[in-house]
């Protein structure tokens, strides 16, 4: 699910956390779920709220909130991170973003 839940509004029926529940329980056991989305931060704010003067929604979350729409998942290290540091190649150094994923085994 890569850059999909930013799209939804935890108001919206179904909401991001009943997407991922229902992706979930359609898949069988032993199949992985990616989250991958932009997180809340002041950059990303302003390019939000830039966006929503053009007419654009896009919804932030933290990164405990992206975690959350996991629960129930056996959540696979590192976590839920930013996206360059999720099992990065040995010795690169990769740079943070603003971009967080994890991925989830169903059991």
């Amino acid at each position: 699910m890569l850059d999909i839940l930013g799209n939804v509004a935890d108001s919206d029926q179904p909401g991001p956390a009943q997407i991922v529940d229902r992706f979930s329980s359609a898949i069988p056991s032993g199949s992985y779920l990616v989250l991958n989305d932009s997180v809340v931060t002041p950059e990303t704010v302003d390019a939000v709220q830039t966006a929503r003067r053009g007419g654009a929604d896009y919804h932030l979350r933290t990164p405990e909130q992206l975690a959350g729409f996991l629960d129930g998942l056996e959540t696979v290290e590192p976590g839920v991170v930013p996206t360059p540091l999720w099992r990065p190649e040995p010795g690169s150094r990769p740079a943070a973003l603003n971009v967080y994923c994890g991925v989830a085994r169903r059991p």
